[in-house]
């Protein structure tokens, strides 16, 4: 009797068991589908035609590799750039968004369009200005973002755009700044990033660094042609050269005369120019200085050559005079002397133009181009004295 009862307990136990298990895989294999379930082409092809990229990306991969032919690869770009379009319409920059795109990236042959790879650097542009806004770390993400980015070399304009994010956001190095653009900076467009005047900025303090123990002539002429497109360099170069006197201190004009002539960019008159121009404007002892110095006593002895020089700085504004009023007499007196031996024309123009413009005489349509003007009048007394006619009609126009 018990052995019947015992029986029949293990009987409804093992059919109690039976239904529990079959109630379980009723409830997860019936009814909707969860993320668990693999979807399969027809299910792909219904995503696809209604647009519904999230559901269809997320499950792009279900099907088997025999399977992502053509048809799935194209499906897949269309679906990844309705991603990409909503996020950038939305301007949703955020860490959920950047790491789903890094995933479609990876889908099909996503990562080598170069459409979808050029919205993508909008996105991450928006994103770094949204951690620079609030947030720390933002050099380490763009360096992380810079690993994650396919096709470098084939469109640097798109690690190049991070790049100068990061300037505009951020104090950095070159060691860490020069991954963004070094494919960019050798490339065909390198002549309009390198107008921009944070990257003609960079790109001057980089070989600033880089001379910063003065390298051989071979040494700056392959720096140059390493690193730099012609038209890059032109781009940075016309721009110190451009802006030379009025660059904020000698140490730019004494590197800027070390780039232009060991790249023989220049023609002798020009770069005898901006040496005049360098001596002027009060010059640091060293080889420029020396050059400038032998350069000028040059000048003094060949008249044409004088001239072409004395015609670009007569159309400087204001005229480089930072000689005629520095803090040590002897030093002043020392170039003053200089300049008026092997330059006396300027002395001529400079007093002219003093003279004129305290007299209300001529036009000065930007003020006094002559700042200088006390400081030259005493300078130019000591040297050719008091009865001389220039002195004369310096005393009696400038207010002393």
């Amino acid at each position: 009797m018990n052995y019947i009862l015992s029986k029949n307990f293990s009987l409804k136990l093992i059919t109690r068991l039976i239904a529990f298990v079959f109630l379980y895989i009723l409830i997860n294999t019936s009814s909707a589908r969860t993320p668990a379930v693999l979807y399969s082409v027809e299910d792909l092809n219904i995503l696809y035609q209604n647009r519904q990229f999230n559901e269809y990306l997320a499950h792009a991969k279900d099907i088997r590799p025999t399977e992502r032919n053509s048809a799935w690869k194209k499906q897949v770009l269309e679906m990844a750039h309705l991603y990409i379009d909503e996020t950038l319409k939305l301007k949703s920059f955020n860490k959920q968004n950047y790491t789903q795109l890094n995933v479609i990236m990876e889908l099909g042959d996503v990562k080598k369009n170069e459409l979808f790879l050029l919205k993508r650097k909008d996105f991450i542009v928006g994103y770094l200005q949204e951690c620079f806004k609030s947030q720390r770390g933002c050099l380490e993400l763009a360096k992380d973002i810079l690993k994650q980015t396919p096709m470098k070399r084939e469109f640097p304009d798109i690690p190049a755009a991070f790049g100068l994010e990061i300037l505009e956001h951020s104090s950095i190095t070159h060691h860490d700044l020069h991954p963004f653009f070094k494919y960019a900076l050798i490339s065909e467009q390198a002549k309009f990033l390198c107008q921009k005047p944070t990257v003609r900025r960079y790109i001057f303090d980089w070989f600033k660094e880089f001379n910063l123990n003065i390298k051989t002539t071979k040494e700056i002429k392959l720096f140059t042609a390493d690193n730099f497109s012609p038209k890059c360099f032109e781009s940075v170069i016309n721009h110190y050269i451009t802006s030379f006197a009025h660059l904020p201190g000698q140490i730019d004009r004494e590197q800027t005369l070390n780039w232009i002539i060991a790249t023989e960019y220049l023609s002798e008159t020009e770069i005898d120019t901006l040496l005049t121009i360098y001596l002027l404007k009060n010059p640091v002892n060293g080889d420029i200085f020396n050059l400038a110095w032998n350069r000028l006593q040059k000048l003094g002895e060949h008249f044409p050559s004088r001239q072409t020089v004395l015609k670009k700085l007569d159309q400087l504004d204001p005229l480089p005079d930072t000689i005629f009023g520095i803090s040590d007499p002897l030093r002043e007196k020392t170039l003053f002397n200089l300049v008026s031996k092997n330059l006396p024309e300027y002395i001529d123009s400079y007093a002219k133009n003093c003279i004129n413009f305290y007299s209300g005489e001529g036009s000065f349509p930007t003020g006094n181009r002559t700042i200088n003007c006390r400081h030259f009048y005493h300078l130019f007394k000591n040297k050719f004295g008091s009865s001389h006619p220039k002195t004369i009609k310096l005393k009696q126009s400038v207010p002393l």
